[in-house]
């Protein structure tokens, strides 16, 4: 049977929901991508680890994937460049809030937002907040670039300043996933220049103390619409980025389905002191 939620019947999905079934709401954006990547990039991202994790788990339990969030926030800086949707953040707040109050209403208990634009990052935190004061259920929120830090650490050719907006990450992803990606426009003009301990650029192989935020849009101009380099992307990065992030995701996923909140059952049963 399908592992997508919108092709089941409502007697399907009844049935799925009370088996416990666990639904993944990929949340990306449609916003420009540089030259030589389409403006679709996040979502196509956020629904290939989605759709990848629930087909690892297979028969172990039920897994929905729900139609990707395709529009959501992204600063003014980027409409510069055509291809960028800018929903208000308090817009989507409530709008992804809704989404999670109404499978909570239609008994659904485990749900995962997969998360794959920075941007949304805080909002959604605050969103999952919420829906568990108000519906009782506690969905979780996902980043799965964290997942795959060693693959990229370790395979990444493109040195420091080459991921964060269309970068060497995010390109070797579409190269793999065969998505249309034109390398020969694609450019390493817009490198991250800046490099501080206390702030990373978004780049997910760069080790800082943390504790800083500051846009990377505001730190550097950009000329092409990316922040990083591109031209070192592979798909055999991609692979093996995507694989470690997939497998690290359905073990989470195996994680939170059997976790004892799910069963009525005291989660510090067995604490050290009880």
């Amino acid at each position: 049977m399908s592992i997508y939620f919108a092709d089941h019947t409502w007697p399907q999905l009844q049935t799925k929901i009370a088996q416990g079934a666990v639904v993944l709401l990929p949340v990306g954006q449609t916003e420009e991508h540089g030259r030589h990547l389409p403006v679709s990039t996040d979502v196509v991202i956020a629904e290939a680890y989605a759709r990848r994790a629930a087909e690892v788990i297979g028969d172990e339990f039920p897994v929905l994937v729900l139609p990707a969030v395709w529009a959501g926030y992204s600063p003014r800086v980027m409409q510069r460049w055509p291809g960028t949707f800018r929903v208000r953040l308090s817009v989507l707040h409530d709008y992804i809030y809704d989404i999670c109050r109404s499978l909570a209403e239609m008994g659904v208990r485990r749900l995962v937002l997969v998360d794959s634009h920075g941007q949304h990052a805080d909002t959604l935190k605050n969103v999952v907040r919420e829906i568990a004061d108000d519906c009782q259920i506690y969905p979780a929120v996902v980043s799965p670039v964290a997942f795959c830090r060693r693959a990229y650490e370790w395979l990444r050719r493109g040195g420091p300043g080459a991921s964060c907006h269309g970068g060497e990450f995010e390109t070797s992803l579409m190269l793999y996933l065969a998505q249309p990606v034109d390398m020969a426009a694609a450019s390493d003009v817009d490198r991250m220049r800046y490099h501080s301990r206390f702030y990373n650029g978004d780049d997910p192989a760069t080790e800082s103390v943390g504790g800083v935020y500051w846009s990377s849009w505001y730190i550097q101009e950009s000329q092409e619409g990316l922040i990083g380099a591109p031209t070192a992307a592979t798909a055999a990065l991609g692979e093996a980025c995507l694989r470690d992030a997939v497998a690290e995701l359905a073990a989470f996923l195996r994680e939170y389905h059997a976790h004892p909140q799910w069963r009525g059952e005291d989660v510090n049963a067995g604490a050290a002191g009880d």
